[in-house]
């Protein structure tokens, strides 16, 4: 069954995720080493990324049920 507009309401998600991180980059979860989790709302993803100077870099829009292992492959 497809759901009408999921993936605008996806991007939407994505880019409020987005905002949140560029305010407080250092309030989300450091999950290893450098490498901090913003959960998005509504879906099972997270944005994972590292915070260098005053440059965020985001490393993967994951699923947060995959193997870590895939997302720990892009640092």
């Amino acid at each position: 069954m497809q759901v009408n507009q999921l993936g605008s309401e996806f991007i939407r998600k994505v880019d409020q995720s987005l905002s949140s991180i560029q305010k407080n980059p250092f309030g989300y979860t450091l999950i290893h080493q450098n490498v901090r989790r913003k959960l998005l709302s509504r879906f099972p993803y997270g944005l994972f990324y590292i915070v260098e100077d005053n440059l965020i870099f985001v490393v993967a829009c994951f699923h947060v049920k995959q193997d870590p292992k895939q997302w720990q492959k892009r640092i």
